[in-house]
């Protein structure tokens, strides 16, 4: 029955009509086939393409991230470093004593301080550390050696005052001041 009636259709339709339902047909056929078939799975590739390009700029932002903070922690290591050893973590300790005693002589001319005397005493062992103290004995104007002393603890570093005895110099206005001025360093034998 249904071949019947499907011929008889055939037979009283047009071959422009036939062939304008049959195109109709296949762009059904192919729109529905696009959606139900191919539309998800292409969706699912430009996702996972979109999120492994995300992936890639993440991880290319976590590496400039990490690139910067390593570079401001070597920057902090140096700076503790430079704390810890101060200026003179390049000198040599044999030479160490010549060099606070003419730090010490240029920046006693830098202030108006009269350097009476520098004199180092024997190097001392202390846990890790070596232990290098200098007597000094300076005179001057009471400001100048507050200014003068402010300099040596900034530009010795790490020097430390481990004692001190301000006295009149007899002068008029001048102090005198005896200090015993203590640097520590890493022992190289301690590691």
């Amino acid at each position: 029955m249904i071949d019947r009636w499907l011929q008889q259709l055939l037979a009283q339709m047009r071959p422009e009509a036939l062939l304008g339902s049959l195109a109709a047909l296949g762009l059904l056929i192919g729109l529905g086939g696009y959606l139900y078939v191919l539309k998800p799975p292409l969706q699912e590739i430009r996702q996972l393409a979109e999120e492994g390009a995300g992936n890639l700029l993440a991880e290319s932002a976590i590496e400039e991230v990490g690139a910067a903070r390593l570079a401001r922690l070597e920057a902090d290591v140096e700076a503790l470093r430079e704390r810890l050893y101060g200026a003179s973590s390049q000198v040599p300790p044999d030479r160490m004593e010549s060099w606070v005693i003419n730090r010490l002589d240029r920046l006693s001319m830098r202030h108006a301080v009269q350097l009476v005397s520098v004199s180092p005493e024997d190097r001392k062992a202390v846990l890790s550390f070596d232990e290098l103290p200098y007597h000094v004995h300076v005179r001057a104007g009471y400001f100048d050696l507050f200014a003068w002393l402010n300099e040596v603890e900034r530009e010795l570093r790490p020097l430390l005052v481990k004692e001190f005895e301000l006295s009149s110099a007899g002068q008029e206005g001048l102090v005198g001041m005896k200090l015993r001025l203590v640097s520590y360093r890493a022992r190289e034998d301690a590691a």
